[in-house]
């Protein structure tokens, strides 16, 4: 059996070459974020949290209990004036995630108010989306059964599912139990 070591290696291993072939590169780097000197300078195999939201200040964003604008279970509670929307995360090897949100249109603020987070499997003809749809539509106000899912680009678009004798994508399953997909904007300035 072989034996494999981890090397973690510093810019400095290598300076004279940096120096030539990108002068100052070191310096710039070291200006940038802590994670990214220590990852990239420093060779540190850390790892790296707080990125995603690193404004995140749980006294701002989270509510406490009993000052929700409606009853965070009951859907149908959401004021009609009300924008709702959901996003889901498709996982086939990582839980797939459905956010549902609504937006009150006074003010601009967006509530989380509920989640689904299950890994699809089940095998079956479609490998736990029946169950996913179902609980999907259940969670929605009951004047939105019929507007779309936000969902990565590739979950509409990649055949990846045979159905008889045809490739599908998982809109298209899913779209046969009720729910519709909609491509959501996953470039990096959409954020």
């Amino acid at each position: 059996q072989k034996e494999y070591r981890r090397f973690c290696g510093t810019m400095e291993d290598n300076r004279v070459n940096l120096d030539r072939i990108a002068p100052g590169y070191i310096e710039r780097q070291m200006a940038k974020p802590k994670h990214i000197v220590d990852r990239y300078v420093f060779g540190k195999c850390t790892p790296v949290t707080g990125l995603v939201w690193p404004g995140f200040r749980p006294a701002v964003h989270i509510l406490p209990v009993g000052k929700e604008p409606f009853d965070m279970h009951n859907p149908k509670t959401i004021p009609p004036n009300w924008t709702t929307w959901q996003a889901m995360d498709f996982g086939m090897s990582a839980p797939t995630v459905v956010h549902f949100y609504a937006m009150n249109p006074e003010d601009g603020k967006i509530y989380i108010y509920n989640e689904i987070c299950r890994p699809l499997t089940g095998g079956g003809e479609h490998f736990g989306l029946r169950e996913l749809c179902r609980d999907i539509n259940a969670k929605r106000p009951t004047r939105d059964g019929t507007h779309p899912v936000f969902a990565d680009p590739k979950t509409c678009y990649e055949r990846r599912f045979e159905k008889g004798q045809a490739w599908v994508t998982i809109a298209d399953l899913m779209s046969e139990l009720g729910v519709e997909l909609q491509p959501a904007q996953n470039n990096f300035s959409a954020g």
